[in-house]
């Protein structure tokens, strides 16, 4: 359930992160003051839907019971782009309000700009070429960048991966010597309660040749008693 949240949130984070890109190649080519101020307000509200599906997604990570760090690989790389979206929103808005304001000083100095109906619709088609031009080269800027981030993303995961087979393989060395470990302080333990029956039998032998040589000595004492009697 967890995962299909998650892939949720990251498919509308795509598609407006799309729309932003769109939108801010609408946003650079805008003619008028109204229109910036339109295009401004929703790349605004593009924005805050894009940061809080990001935090969205970064709620439903703690709700994943596996994958939580390629996620959060990938939170960082949605979090850059956005930052790299904003960076581009503001770029066109400076560019649309600066043009806005020249094509007003001259609109206010009666300058007639485009003159004939015929000359103005060649104007709007040059622009609209421009747009879709200046719009198709900051998808692909994105796929490029996204792209990269999908690389360094598997190369981080490599590197993880390597990590995890070697803590394994440290963890097994680790168990064996403790194994190893255990069997020789078993050995150690049965050397010595070797030692200890060997030391008590010995002591008991001791012990039984003073008494056999005590009773040596008692017959040999009785038998010179008689003899001398």
């Amino acid at each position: 359930m967890a995962k299909s949240i998650v892939k949720e949130h990251e498919e509308e984070f795509s598609r407006i992160s799309a729309e932003i890109t769109v939108l801010c190649g609408k946003l650079k080519h805008s003619s008028t003051i109204e229109t910036t101020e339109d295009h401004c307000k929703e790349l605004d509200s593009l924005i805050l839907d894009a940061d809080e599906t990001l935090e969205q997604l970064e709620l439903e990570s703690h709700n994943l019971e596996s994958g939580k760090e390629k996620l959060t690989a990938r939170l960082t790389s949605y979090r850059i782009e956005l930052d790299r979206l904003r960076g581009v929103f503001r770029s066109c808005r400076r560019e649309a309000e600066e043009r806005s304001a020249r094509i007003q000083l001259l609109n206010s100095d009666g300058t007639n700009i485009g003159g004939g109906g015929g000359d103005n619709d060649f104007v709007d088609i040059k622009e609209t070429d421009g747009l879709l031009s200046e719009a198709s080269d900051m998808i692909q800027s994105s796929d490029n960048k996204l792209d990269d981030g999908r690389r360094l993303l598997r190369e981080t995961e490599d590197i993880g991966a390597t990590v995890l087979s070697d803590l394994h393989n440290q963890r097994e060395t680790i168990e064996r010597s403790r194994a190893r470990l255990r069997d020789v302080e078993s050995g150690l333990g049965q050397s010595h309660a070797v030692i200890n029956r060997m030391m008590f039998r010995a002591r008991q032998n001791i012990l039984l040749l003073y008494v056999v040589g005590g009773v040596i000595c008692v017959a040999f004492l009785i038998a010179i008693y008689y003899l001398v009697m």
